[in-house]
């Protein structure tokens, strides 16, 4: 029978969290009717800031402006939340089945318009009963150090 240190316990108990932790979190997520989740490194997005910044130098944003406020906000998380270390990724698809109608008298109205604003549609189902604290609380017994959540507003 192998023997393992105390070092070797602890962070295959950590890795036995993080892994439960992760697997709640997915699960919850889709039970709130997020599509697809995903939890990924917290660390700055260097290669992706370099294209972001070449992007909005040639004015792809168009007249999003809001797109070139704060670009580093957009490209680390760090620099919204020093002390990140993951980040629970959430989406919701908008496509809906209705059909447009075919009348030549009526404009046409972009389907991800049809329904409800997505950032508060996000937002609620983020927010609602802080289920990503439950979670946490859940696995670990306390809320992990600086836990917060956070819904695109950079």
């Amino acid at each position: 029978m192998p023997v393992h240190s105390a070092t070797e316990v602890v962070a295959s108990e950590e890795s036995f969290v993080k892994a439960s932790f992760s697997r709640q979190i997915k699960q919850r997520a889709s039970a709130e009717g997020f599509e697809k989740v995903g939890i990924v490194s917290a660390a700055p997005l260097d290669g992706e800031a370099r294209h972001f910044t070449e992007w909005l130098a040639r004015d792809y944003h168009a007249d999003m402006r809001w797109m070139a406020r704060e670009p580093e906000k957009r490209t680390n998380p760090q620099a919204i939340f020093p002390a990140a270390r993951s980040i629970v990724v959430v989406a919701l698809n908008y496509y809906t089945p209705d059909e447009h109608q075919d009348n030549p008298t009526t404009g046409k109205v972009s389907r991800y318009a049809w329904g409800d604003e997505y950032h508060d549609v996000v937002i609620f189902g983020l927010l609602r009963e802080q289920w990503v604290a439950d979670v946490a609380f859940d696995v670990r017994g306390e809320l992990p150090p600086g836990f917060a959540a956070y819904a695109e507003g950079a």
